[in-house]
């Protein structure tokens, strides 16, 4: 399997079979294996800093969730450094966007889970090791 053929990506060789899931993908790459030139196209309703603060509060319960299965201080507290790191960023960039009411509850949502897992993880921390 080569880079093109990850999901999110699509070239000019991709069947109708295959296409379903490009629907839903944030973006897509259009262009022929090979070819110098490709074309970025985006869906209409893609707003990319709420995909970029969407992305961001995802890593950071990523990181918040290896942090509590972690074999060692070290890898704890480099996870949940990365979760609050994530976590500081989305809020911060929140403040500076304007977000649609759907947009606005979907973020918080997430940013209040990343949260609550932080403060977990600030309750059990060093204890574990």
């Amino acid at each position: 399997m080569n880079e093109l053929d990850q999901p999110g990506i699509a070239t000019t060789q991709t069947s109708s079979v295959g296409a379903a899931w490009l629907q839903d993908a944030p973006y897509c790459i259009v262009g022929s294996c090979g070819q110098a030139s490709t074309q970025v196209t985006w869906p209409v309703n893609f707003d990319p800093p709420v995909f970029f603060v969407r992305t961001e509060l995802e890593v950071g319960l990523t990181f918040a969730l290896v942090a509590a299965h972690a074999g060692s201080e070290e890898k704890f507290q480099r996870n949940q450094n990365n979760a609050r790191r994530a976590c500081n960023t989305a809020r911060r960039f929140m403040r500076r966007i304007e977000l649609s009411d759907d947009e606005a509850a979907e973020l918080h949502e997430l940013l209040e889970e990343l949260e609550r897992r932080l403060r977990v993880l600030a309750s059990f921390g060093s204890e574990r090791y």
